[in-house]
C-alpha cells in the first residue's frame, strides 16, 4: 500500500496537490465565510483569520520550492507546510462549527454588529484547500526521499 502511495506521489503530482490546495485556500480568502444578519454584510476568509491568507501564500511559494530543494531542506519545508495546513484546517473547522464565535474578531475590526451569523460557502472552500495542502505536504514529507533529484541527461550517439 505504501509503495503505491509513494509511486503516486512523485514530484509532479505532489507539487500539483500542494499548489491546488494553496490556490483553493487563497481563493477562499476573498469569498464570504460568514454572512452577518441582519444586513447584507459578510466576512471573507481574510477578515475571519488573516492566518489563512498567509498559509495560502506560503503554500504557493513552498510548493515550488519543495520541487527545487533537495535533502533535509525539502523535509523542513514540507514539515512547515504540514503545520500550516493543519492550522488552516483548524481555522476552517472552527469557523464551520461556530460561525458566530469565528466572526467576532472580524466584526470588531470592521466596526460591524450583528445579531446572528450564518455559514457561507467560502469556509468549506477553505477547508477543502487546507486538506489538499496538508495531504500534499505530508506526501512531500514522507515520499520526497524517493524522488529522483539527478538531472536527466540525453544520450547521444
Amino acid at each position: 500500500m505504501i509503495g503505491h502511495l509513494a509511486y503516486f506521489f512523485q514530484r509532479k503530482v505532489t507539487v500539483v496537490v500542494i499548489q491546488t490546495g494553496s490556490i483553493l485556500l487563497l481563493l477562499s480568502t476573498v469569498m464570504a465565510w460568514v454572512h452577518l444578519e441582519p444586513g447584507p454584510e459578510a466576512l471573507n476568509g481574510n477578515e475571519v483569520s488573516t492566518l489563512v491568507r498567509l498559509i495560502g501564500l506560503l503554500g504557493v511559494v513552498s510548493g515550488l520550492l519543495v520541487s527545487i530543494f533537495q535533502g533535509w531542506l525539502r523535509g523542513i519545508l514540507a514539515a512547515v507546510l504540514l503545520g500550516g495546513g493543519f492550522l488552516a484546517i483548524i481555522t476552517a473547522a472552527l469557523t464551520i462549527s461556530n460561525p458566530v464565535a469565528a466572526s467576532v474578531t472580524g466584526m470588531q475590526q470592521l466596526g460591524l454588529t450583528a445579531e446572528t451569523a450564518r455559514l457561507a460557502f467560502g469556509a468549506w472552500f477553505g477547508l477543502a484547500g487546507a486538506i489538499l495542502l496538508s495531504i500534499g505536504a505530508l506526501a512531500a514529507l514522507l515520499f520526497s526521499s524517493t524522488w529522483d533529484d539527478e538531472p536527466e541527461t540525453k544520450k547521444t550517439r
